[in-house]
C-alpha cells in the first residue's frame, strides 16, 4: 500500500515534471525575446530574469537556470540543448562582456525554427502513425469478431498446438512491428 502511494506520487511528479517541459519549450522562443527585450530596455540581468519570473514559464525557466541542474531528455526535446545554448550565452556575456540581446534573438529564432520543423514532422507522420495503429489492432479486432460470432472457433484454435503456435508467433510479430514503427516514426 505505501509502495504503490509512493509510485502513484512518482507518477504524477513525472508527468508534471513533463508537461512543464513541454510547456518551456513551447514557449522557449518568447521567453528569450521577453528577456531579450527587458535587457535592451536597461534591465540588468538580474532584474530582468526577476521581471521574466513573474510567469508560470518564466519561473521555471529561471529556475532552471539559476539551479544549473540537468533537464532529463524526454523523447525528442532539444530543450536541454537550448538551455545550454542560453546558459552559455549568458556566462559568456558576463565573463567576456559579448552582448546577450543578439545571442538571445538568435537562439530563440533557432529554437521557433525547431518548433516548426517537429510539427511538420508530427503532421507528415500522422497518416503513418495511424496506418501503423491500424494495422497492428487489426489482427486483434477480426480475432474478437470470429470470438464473437463463434466461441467455439477460436477456443478450438487455442486448445490445438497449432494455433497456441500461431496466436503466440502472431503476437510476437505484433510486439515487433511495434518496436519497428516506434523506431522509424522516432
Amino acid at each position: 500500500s505505501r509502495s504503490y502511494i509512493h509510485q502513484e506520487h512518482w507518477i504524477k511528479n513525472y508527468r508534471g515534471r513533463r508537461q512543464r517541459h513541454q510547456q518551456l519549450y513551447a514557449s522557449f522562443p518568447s521567453l528569450l525575446l521577453r528577456l531579450c527585450s527587458f535587457l535592451q530596455s536597461g534591465y540588468a540581468l538580474s532584474q530582468a530574469l526577476q521581471h521574466l519570473s513573474k510567469s508560470t514559464e518564466g519561473k521555471f525557466f529561471c529556475h532552471l537556470l539559476s539551479k544549473k541542474q540537468s533537464v532529463p531528455t524526454e523523447g525528442s526535446s532539444r530543450l536541454p540543448l537550448l538551455l545550454k545554448f542560453a546558459e552559455a550565452s549568458i556566462s559568456m556575456s558576463q565573463k567576456n562582456g559579448i552582448a546577450l540581446s543578439p545571442l538571445l534573438k538568435k537562439i530563440s529564432r533557432l529554437s521557433r525554427e525547431n518548433l516548426h520543423i517537429q510539427e511538420k514532422i508530427r503532421v507528415l507522420t500522422f497518416p503513418l502513425r495511424a496506418q501503423s495503429t491500424i494495422a497492428i489492432l487489426l489482427p486483434w479486432f477480426v480475432l474478437s469478431i470470429f470470438a464473437l460470432i463463434d466461441k467455439d472457433l477460436v477456443l478450438n484454435a487455442l486448445s490445438q498446438l497449432s494455433g497456441i503456435v500461431g496466436f503466440s508467433t502472431a503476437f510476437i510479430m505484433e510486439i515487433a512491428a511495434l518496436g519497428w514503427m516506434r523506431k522509424i516514426l522516432s
